[in-house]
């Protein structure tokens, strides 16, 4: 009696190991050789005329869904990869945007990455804005006004191109900031960073060590 009870206690064990076992692998190896890859491929058209191929291949479903993404530039001729990206968590929701556009060049936002094209190029090439604060002004003067558009509409990415701006000496730049440390902000500048997930306090206190750093109180 006791030993059919152990068998019945040993079996559960190992059906218990095995349900393990494979939520473990569903979770940390989505793709084991015999499931599809899962991959998002879509194109974008911008107002601007310009079109983009991505793709988005799901890597990992823990903690949380992990993508390798593609960006390539449709507008060409040819298929022209212009960001590739690794292990980014929750892509899904980022979209490319318009940022800015002249007559000289135009450049797209697309989560942490400025998609740039000079209008003359056929090519487009991205640069990180984590990269800015590393940028030589004077090789990339041509950057200020994109710099100056997240500067507006993107609060959480302000903080890596401020330093930049200021470098610059752009005196609008400048006393845009200068407004901020003051806690003075547009209606427009509120509504467009309404979910940037920085409070108008915040953004004060940041930029007036900004100025006290660079001995710009005044």
């Amino acid at each position: 009696m006791k030993t059919s009870f152990n068998k019945k206690i040993l079996i559960i064990i190992l059906i218990l190991i095995g349900i393990i076992t494979y939520v473990f692998w569903y979770i940390f190896c989505p793709n084991d050789g015999n499931e599809q890859i899962e991959v998002k491929k879509y194109e974008v058209v911008t107002s601007l005329n310009d079109k983009f191929f991505v793709s988005e291949k799901l890597v990992s479903k823990f903690p949380d869904f992990t993508y390798n993404v593609d960006i390539f530039n449709y507008s060409s001729n040819k298929k022209e990869l212009i960001l590739s990206i690794e292990n980014v968590e929750n892509i899904e929701d980022e979209k490319i945007n318009v940022l800015y556009s002249s007559s000289n060049i135009k450049a797209y936002l697309y989560w942490r990455y400025i998609l740039i094209k000079e209008r003359a190029s056929e090519s487009f090439k991205s640069i990180s804005i984590l990269e800015f604060e590393k940028l030589d002004i004077n090789e990339n003067k041509y950057l200020i006004p994109i710099a100056k558009e997240i500067l507006y509409k993107n609060w959480g990415a302000a903080h890596f191109i401020s330093e930049f701006l200021i470098k610059s000496n752009d005196s609008d730049a400048i006393n845009t900031i200068k407004r901020y440390a003051k806690g003075e902000f547009t209606s427009e500048e509120i509504e467009n960073n309404e979910y940037s997930g920085y409070s108008k306090d915040e953004m004060k206190e940041y930029f007036k060590g900004l100025l006290i750093k660079y001995n710009l109180q005044n």
